[in-house]
This record gives C-alpha cells, structure tokens and sequence, in this order.
C-alpha cells in the first residue's frame, strides 16, 4: 500500500513533455503483493518524476514535499570520524550535507556554508576545514565538501592557519589532502612554492608519516 505521505510528495501539476537527460536521483520501485515490480518512478532533482507511462518526464507540485519525505525516510552514511570534524557554524546542516539528494556539491550549498563560516575568524576557519578535509575517507560524495570550501580560501591564509600555533597533525593531514591531493587547488606547484618553508617542510613531514604519495613535482619544494 503506498503510504499517504509519499502519494502528497509525489502529487504532479503537469506533463510538459520534456525529458531529462541526467538518470536522475533516487529510484522507487513499487511492488506488488507477491513483491513483484509494478512501477519503477525516478526523481529528478529540479522537481520532475520520470515514468514511462508518460511522454514525458511530470512536474512536481512541491520539490521539498518529497524531499522532506526523503529525509525522514533515507538512510544516511555512516560517518562518525566526518560529522564530528564538521565545524561548529555547519552542524545544522550536516543531514542535509549527507544526503546525497541534495547535491552536495551545489554551488549554493557552497555558498552558503561560507557565509555561515565567516561567523569566526580567518584563521580559525581555515583550521576547521583542514581537520574536516582530513576526516574522510574518500568513500562518498559528501566528503568532497571542505575540499570545495578550502578551494575559495586563498594560498596565504591557508599558510597563515598552518603557521599558527594550534596547527597540529590533524590540520597539516587535511592540507596534504588538499594541496598535494589530485583533486586539489588550480595552479597546485604555485600554491605549494608559496608557502612558508616551514609548513613546506612540515607538510612533507605529515604526507610521508601518512603514507601518502607525493607528487614528483612537490618533492623538490618540500624539501627546500
């Protein structure tokens, strides 16, 4: 029986006729009493829902209204070592950083977690979001968030909060993700060439006791 929550959420207002091209978000399969397949329904986020009893893909009456279903519903990804990093100003969000729904690398979810970072001060936040850059483990889209915020962080200030006297291993195995990572900052050689020669040597110091394979092109410059 499909519960009366989800028939509201998934109310439709039109059928255009259009199509996305994308596979879409999340997949309902609607079974039957011998639990055979009756219906598969794709959400798109953007607020559609392909069918293939319609020519085209149906507009919702209310995106949110399934999204919120979702929340309550989904089960979320396991995370510990990740949601404890998450920093103070961002914790309110953390259910919504988790589902993968939501688009975690959405520019405006990006944004907005800046706006809510700049509650403390520069250095501070850097800190932050190097300890949670460091926590992940590389397993969901998620994680690719404090990557994406330190991405907005100049080179300098992130030397700044590594010379900083609360700079601690947790901090500098975040950088070594985002310096020296392959999915790290444009023009990285430049970035990494000025830093302090400090936190250059420091940041070697933390890639090898990790266990991680620095770039051939970084070895000079740590070692400088």
């Amino acid at each position: 029986m499909l519960d009366d929550g989800l028939r509201a959420a998934m109310a439709v207002k039109s059928l255009p006729g259009t199509v996305c091209a994308c596979l879409g978000d999340v997949r309902f399969e609607f079974l039957g009493a011998r639990r055979e397949v009756l219906a598969v329904v794709v959400f798109h986020r953007g607020g559609a829902l392909a069918w293939h009893g319609w020519g085209g893909h149906a507009i919702l009456v209310d995106e949110e209204a399934l999204l919120r279903w979702l929340d309550r519903k989904d089960d979320l990804p396991s995370c510990p070592e990740w949601v404890a990093a998450v920093p103070p100003a961002l914790t309110w969000t953390t259910r919504r950083m988790l589902r993968p729904v939501r688009r975690t690398a959405d520019s405006s979810l990006i944004a907005h977690a800046h706006k809510l970072l700049d509650s403390a001060d520069p250095v501070t936040k850097v800190l932050q979001l190097l300890v949670w850059r460091g926590s992940g483990r590389g397993e969901h889209l998620h994680e690719e968030i404090p990557g994406l915020l330190l991405r907005g962080v100049p080179i300098s200030k992130i030397g700044a909060a590594l010379k900083d006297s609360r700079a601690a291993e947790p901090h500098y195995a975040g950088a070594v993700r985002h310096v020296l990572g392959g999915d790290g900052r444009e023009r990285q050689r430049l970035d990494v060439a000025r830093l302090p020669r400090s936190v250059r040597i420091r940041l070697g110091d933390a890639a090898r006791q990790a266990g991680t394979e620095v770039p051939q092109w970084a070895i000079p410059l740590l070692n400088a």
